[in-house]
């Protein structure tokens, strides 16, 4: 389940909503016996619900997506990512300012890692590179960073490699 507690807050505000309940149909709406107002009560599984959270999630994603793009925001994340962890290399520093900007933690870790090749080998590393390290942090050459990236795809619902693959290859 999702660690971001925005991402939880909204999902438990859809759950109350809708009324969750382990039942896999909608329930039809009607007049209470003795109530001349319609009681709408709507009864989702677990599964629908996280299906619409995700396709809302991903709708906010990409709405924001140019914003946490441009020039200014790429350095403004990494300078905060050095400083949190000069500050303390063991907090999720990366997982933190997601959550702060209202970002997927497995793009803001995309971002940061691209930054930081960036600056090593002073040239823009390849989008092949970059997934590959992200699908296997312990490519990347920094230790710290490379646990950064692994917080950061583990504790993400929605989007990075876990989800790919969860999506590739769904439970029974």
């Amino acid at each position: 389940m999702c660690k971001i507690p925005k991402i939880k807050a909204h999902l438990t505000a859809v759950t109350q909503m809708l009324h969750w309940a382990d039942k896999p149909k909608i329930q039809t709406y009607g007049k209470k016996p003795g109530s001349t107002a319609m009681d709408k009560t709507y009864f989702q599984s677990q599964s629908t619900l996280l299906s619409i959270f995700s396709q809302e999630y991903q709708k906010q994603i990409k709405r924001t997506h140019a914003k946490h793009h441009t020039a200014e925001a790429i350095e403004t994340y990494y300078q905060r990512y050095l400083n949190g962890v000069m500050k303390n290399a063991a907090a999720p520093v990366l997982l933190d300012l997601a959550n702060e900007v209202d970002f997927a933690p497995s793009l803001m870790a995309r971002i940061v890692l691209e930054r930081f090749l960036q600056e090593k080998e002073q040239t823009i590393p390849s989008k092949t590179l970059i997934s590959s390290m992200l699908r296997d942090p312990s490519q990347i050459p920094d230790e710290e960073l490379a646990n950064q990236v692994y917080q950061c795809t583990v504790n993400d619902c929605c989007y990075g490699p876990l989800v790919d693959c969860i999506k590739q290859y769904p439970f029974p």
